[in-house]
């Protein structure tokens, strides 16, 4: 089996996700990052991808130990990150009708006593 670079599941796959809307997004986002996690853990030991590139190699995966602990960390982070942004997003719409966008209404940088942010009303587009 031909090792594959984790980053190509996210250049292949970040596209196609942007064609999805809503929830489906969301999903396909984790997904991505679920299927990019586990191919990270499963990479062998010493496995290695080079593709020549005019006159020099261009390493695209080596997967010495210190490259694996690296690419877990990575790994590892990006799929909980991904997680978190899709539920919290998601949780904060079906709670408040938040739909993400915030407004500076105070601020000590203008003169004002305090800083002060608050959700912006729902857009009607969107319902």
């Amino acid at each position: 089996m031909i090792p594959i670079p984790p980053f190509l599941v996210f250049l292949v796959g970040a596209p196609l996700v942007l064609l999805a809307r809503g929830s489906a997004r969301r999903v396909g986002l984790v997904v991505l990052a679920g299927v990019a996690l586990v191919i990270t853990l499963l990479l062998p030991q010493g496995s290695s991808w080079a593709v020549p590139f005019m006159e020099y190699e261009l390493v695209l995966l080596h997967a010495d130990p210190l490259s694996l602990f690296t690419g877990y960390i990575f790994a590892i982070i990006t799929f909980f990150a991904i997680l978190y942004a899709a539920a919290f997003a998601e949780l904060l719409r079906l709670l408040v009708g938040f739909e993400g966008a915030m407004l500076h209404v105070a601020c000590r940088a203008t003169g004002g006593d305090r800083c002060e942010w608050r959700a912006a009303p729902p857009d009607p587009r969107h319902h």
